[in-house]
């Protein structure tokens, strides 16, 4: 699993994004937090369009999530328990 906490979208975060899912062949799951909530709304469209993009490039069978500040919580837990952790 891969977690991006803070992804603001910008070029370098989704070069950085797109170098991880080149090697991480084995890749699961993929969560996208988006950046803090200074960001404008027009920074989180641009957040979202870019996580999207990276939805092409995933490995086979790997899952994308995009999720908010409330979900990231319950989500991680969640997959903590799925794992015994």
């Amino acid at each position: 699993m891969i977690k991006l906490i803070n992804f603001a979208g910008y070029r370098s975060d989704f070069r950085f994004a797109l170098a991880l899912l080149q090697i991480a062949k084995s890749l699961e799951k993929i969560i996208i937090k988006p950046g803090p909530g200074f960001l404008g709304a027009e920074r989180i469209t641009t957040v979202r369009e870019r996580a999207k993009q990276l939805e092409a490039n995933l490995p086979p069978g790997a899952e994308l999530l995009i999720v908010s500040d409330l979900q990231i919580g319950s989500d991680l837990r969640t997959y903590h328990k799925e794992l015994n952790c």
